[in-house]
């Protein structure tokens, strides 16, 4: 399980992280001009579903140690309670920013709840999932305050191009650097899914 959240995470850390700190960049030249209302929600979509990467497989463990009941009223417990949220902070806030804080509030606060029931019922802890991601954490970090010491301005898709190809990998140099042992796990896990596709 841990190697699951630990491989998805590593995955999706750079990514989300580079939408968060040039929104106005990707919509730009990934996207369209029209979306470009979401300049100032993006990052914020992109930390909450970074957050919610680590508790991603938490619906499969459940499962493997068979607890059908409990999954499906927290799923349906969730989802009700996110459309909840949605709809209330629509008709009495209004506007698409409060909307998304509303949301990413809601989705930090039962993102805890959701951590403390797994360690209730399959004792998987949230520290412990948290140990396991701190290299890719640090090189996040590293990242983060690299971007914000330097003056980067991506004119074009052709300067955005360069500088996704420089961001991975300047991640994946860290990343690998600060946890040798890391490629070994990734392998472990993708190995098997290639050779289920070949058969």
């Amino acid at each position: 399980y841990y190697k699951n959240i630990m491989f998805v995470f590593f995955l999706l850390a750079p990514i989300y992280l580079l939408i968060a700190i040039e929104p106005s960049a990707f919509i730009t030249n990934i996207v369209d001009d029209k979306w470009e209302d979401l300049v100032e929600i993006l990052p914020l979509i992109s930390v909450m579903y970074l957050y919610n990467a680590i508790g991603s497989d938490g619906g499969s463990i459940m499962l493997a140690h068979k607890l059908y009941k409990v999954n499906f009223v927290w799923k349906l417990f969730w989802t009700t309670g996110g459309l909840s949220v949605i709809y209330i902070s629509a008709i009495m806030l209004g506007d698409l920013q409060s909307v998304v804080a509303s949301y990413c509030a809601f989705t930090l606060i039962f993102g805890l709840l959701w951590h403390y029931i797994l360690y209730a019922y399959c004792r998987v802890n949230l520290f412990s999932i948290l140990s396991q991601l701190k290299n890719v954490i640090i090189a996040m970090c590293i990242l983060l305050m690299a971007f914000a010491l330097t003056d980067i301005v991506l004119i074009n898709l052709m300067h955005y191009i360069v500088f996704i190809a420089i961001w991975f990998g300047l991640y994946f140099l860290l990343v690998m650097s600060l946890d040798k042992a890391l490629f070994n796990d990734i392998k472990s896990i993708v190995t098997p899914l290639l050779s289920r596709n070949k058969l």
